[in-house]
């Protein structure tokens, strides 16, 4: 099942807690050690892990979005100098992720591939079919604009939601009167840490906003929208190994 990397030691930790102004040079000493943070929401308990994703243990279901792969082949193909090689970066952190988390189903949150067809396509084709037992799913977003049969034959199932549980519902972009918990993306949302003086770092996040959980973008290319951290809303940076809640 895809190519087996070396297994890591799960941490759930509950409690990380990081000020949101606290110097993010002092912050860079907790990365020392692998730790995802539970969510609990509703009946329902979230593994927010610091690679960018959402595992959900009872479905055996991981979520991501925003991977816009062949972004960069798309950019050189019309005449911007930028570096390659992302899609291989991001598809081999997600072939960790599979096999860290014995995921079952796979859920893209959106903006799979970035435009036009591409040799990223190809790669993409070949890592869905090196894991023969995983359920890979596709819920539309605006970049995602191939015909359904196509995706399909590249064993993608692709639809506009989809219902995870009677509760909670998959789509790419929510909407702040949905009466159900919705998981998206689209939004790339980031936060920015500050120091005391003129320190400050952005940091992809994943951002809750009831009834709404959007993840951070996935993909190794992608931009980046600061979000800020109201009373009703709450915040969890991706640091290098550890997600932190913002407080």
């Amino acid at each position: 099942m895809g190519v087996v990397f070396s297994v890591f030691t799960k941490n759930y930790c509950s409690n990380n807690k990081i000020p949101h102004n606290l110097s993010p040079f002092f912050s860079l000493l907790y990365h020392s050690k692998k730790r995802n943070l539970t969510l609990e929401l509703g009946k329902s308990t979230f593994e927010l892990l610091p690679e960018k994703a959402l595992f959900f243990e009872d479905e055996k279901a991981l979520l991501l979005s925003d991977l816009h792969l062949g972004k960069s082949r798309h950019f050189r193909r019309n005449g911007l100098a930028v570096p390659g090689g992302e899609s291989v970066a991001t598809l081999s952190l997600l072939n960790k992720l599979i096999v860290d988390t014995s995921a079952e189903k796979v859920f893209f949150l959106g903006d799979l591939f970035h435009s036009s067809i591409n040799a990223d396509w190809q790669l993409l084709r070949e890592f869905i079919h090196s894991f023969k037992q995983v359920e890979f799913y596709l819920i539309r977003g605006n970049h995602d604009l191939f015909e359904s049969d196509f995706y399909r034959e590249s064993g993608i199932t692709v639809c506009d939601e989809f219902v995870l549980r009677a509760d909670i519902v998959l789509k790419n972009e929510g909407n702040a009167l949905d009466q159900k918990l919705v998981i998206c993306g689209h939004l790339h949302p980031a936060f920015r840490l500050k120091g005391k003086g003129r320190q400050s770092i952005k940091m992809p996040c994943f951002y809750l906003k009831p009834p709404l959980l959007i993840l951070p973008a996935f993909g190794e290319f992608t931009g980046s929208k600061i979000v800020e951290k109201g009373k009703d809303c709450r915040v969890f940076v991706c640091a290098e190994r550890q997600v932190f809640e913002v407080t």
